[in-house]
């Protein structure tokens, strides 16, 4: 059987501290069929501001 994408949840509280840690670790696999889809449970420190700057930064290297 041949995995052909992974798909990883991610739920996060006040994880702006972790959560560019997270995404690097993943980016560093050699494995890259894989896609992050993000939850925030409302969050209220700069979560979703560093997964937006994440998205971007990763989003556009994808492209190339």
């Amino acid at each position: 059987m041949v995995l052909s994408g992974v798909t990883i949840v991610l739920s996060t509280y006040n994880g702006a501290a972790f959560v560019g840690a997270f995404v690097e670790s993943l980016h560093r696999q050699s494995f890259r069929g894989w896609r992050l889809l993000v939850r925030d449970d409302g969050s209220s420190d700069a979560t979703r501001d560093v997964m937006a700057q994440l998205a971007l930064i990763y989003r556009a290297e994808a492209r190339e």
